[in-house]
Formats: structure tokens, sequence, C-alpha cells
């Protein structure tokens, strides 16, 4: 692990897509006349620090914050933080933490709760057209371990102990020593093809999922602590 990188953290989820579609022109023109207010106001919403940036022709949304001593600066990258660019690409890192230095767990409930706020920012510049101005995406998703860590959700009060327990009492502690080697090249593409033989409606909402979900939401479990049944 590098030196210049945080000693507690523990891995980066970075998610990303660049996008086809059939008017470049009203997507450039719909982001130019995006106000960032619009951002701040979600963002305020969710009673969480944040810091939005222009940077050339794209926004740098961080949100949260690294805890640091004020003689230390935060390396580049380590934040949790989200660019969207002009022409509707998208990438976004998630890092994971632990408490400490010593601790080798890290709460991977980020990884629920950013995808959904960052997708909900994406939707600020684009909900009214993505659905009829999207052709196709290429989108990818990497996940880099720098030290192994045991993973757990922060879902305190919602009936997830239980399971998780279960869970660890059949497979163990769920540790994650390594990066997986999916998916197997750098980017998947996205059609209306993938919607019909996936069965599924293509719509607004499951569009922006497909490209904002995450197969690690479960990182480290093998069973899925949406239902008790399974477990």
């Amino acid at each position: 692990m590098s030196s210049e990188l945080p000693s507690n953290l523990c891995a980066t989820l970075d998610i990303g897509f660049s996008i086809n579609w059939n008017d470049n022109v009203k997507v450039y023109d719909t982001f130019m006349n995006t106000s960032p207010t619009l951002i701040s106001e979600y963002l305020n919403s969710k009673n969480t620090e944040f810091s939005i940036s222009k940077i050339g022709f794209s926004y740098i949304i961080s949100v949260g914050r690294i805890d640091c001593s004020q003689k230390v600066l935060i390396p580049a990258n380590s934040h949790q933080f989200m660019e969207i660019m002009s022409d509707g690409s998208m990438k976004l890192r998630i890092p994971l933490y632990s408490a400490n230095n010593a601790d080798s767990k890290a709460d991977i409930t980020p990884i629920i709760n950013s995808t959904t706020v960052f997708k909900d920012i994406y939707s600020i510049f684009w909900n009214d057209i993505i659905k009829s101005g999207f052709i196709s995406a290429y989108r990818y998703e990497k996940l880099k371990v720098y030290r192994q860590f045991t993973p757990y959700y922060n879902l305190l009060g919602y009936g997830f102990e239980e399971i998780l327990n279960t869970h660890n009492n059949k497979y163990g502690n769920n540790l994650v020593i390594t990066s997986t080697r999916f998916p197997k090249n750098d980017f998947e593409l996205i059609d209306k093809r993938v919607f019909n033989s996936r069965k599924v409606k293509y719509n607004n909402d499951n569009l922006k999922n497909y490209l904002f979900q995450s197969i690690y939401t479960h990182l480290g479990y093998v069973d899925n602590y949406h239902s008790q049944d399974e477990t």
C-alpha cells in the first residue's frame, strides 16, 4: 500500500460510464444551463458536508469529509467524489475506510447510500432527456483493495444485525483479501437490447439504475441481506 494514501483506507470503488446521445448539442446545452445551486440545495437536504467545483467543462462534487490533522493534506483521489462532464459522461469514487489504523472492519454502507445520492445528482442535469435521448453507454466498475478488511453494514435499527450474524456463523467474517476479476472487460455495453434480453422495462428509473448500480453492494457477503429467508 502506498505511503501516500491514508493508512486506514481499505479499498476504493470506481464506477463510471461514457454515454452516447441522439442530440449532443441538447445534452451540452442542458449541462450549461443547469444551475449548481440545485445540487447544493439537494445536498443540503441530506444534511451532509459537500463541495462543488467546476473544473473545465465538468463539475466535481465531493460528499462527506475525511477527518485529518489541519497540518496534513488529504491525498488526491482519496475522497468520495463524483465528476459529471458536459457530454453526460460520469465517474465516481467511493473509498472504504476503517475507523482507525488498527481496525480491520470497513463500513460498506456508502456503496448503497452514495450510488443513490450520485444518481439523484445526475438526474438534476438530464432527467428530462435521458430516456428519449439515450442510445448506449459503456460502463465500468472496479474495486481496488489496498489492505484486507472485513466489510460490515452500518444499518442499526433496520433488522440486519440478526441476518448478518446468521450469515457470519455460516461463512465466517467475509474477509476481503483481493479485488475481483469481474468485469472481464474494461467497459460493459448498455443499450436497449440489454433491457429486452433481461425482460426489464425501459424507462428513466431502470436506465439510471443500470448506470449507477454496483455489483459490490453485498461486498463480502454470500447471502443477500434483503431476504432473511435466504440466510
